[in-house]
């Protein structure tokens, strides 16, 4: 967990960086934009959230305990 929130952090003070124009400028070497790309990095994260939500209740501990 602390590493993806370090990773996190790191993202999110790289994007804070980029103006609406920079978004929209292609990744060097890749046929998508930081735009795109930050878009795919939500859906992957939003992806991976519901599978854990999955296999926890599968496992019987959803909802997790306060």
């Amino acid at each position: 967990m602390a590493r993806l929130e370090e990773a996190h952090r790191r993202l999110e003070r790289a994007l804070g960086a980029l103006t609406g124009a920079g978004l929209e400028r292609f990744i060097p070497g890749e046929p998508r934009t930081y735009r795109q790309m930050v878009a795919g990095l939500v859906e992957h994260d939003a992806y991976q959230a519901g599978q854990i939500v999955l296999l926890r209740r599968l496992q019987g501990a959803w909802p997790p305990e306060e």
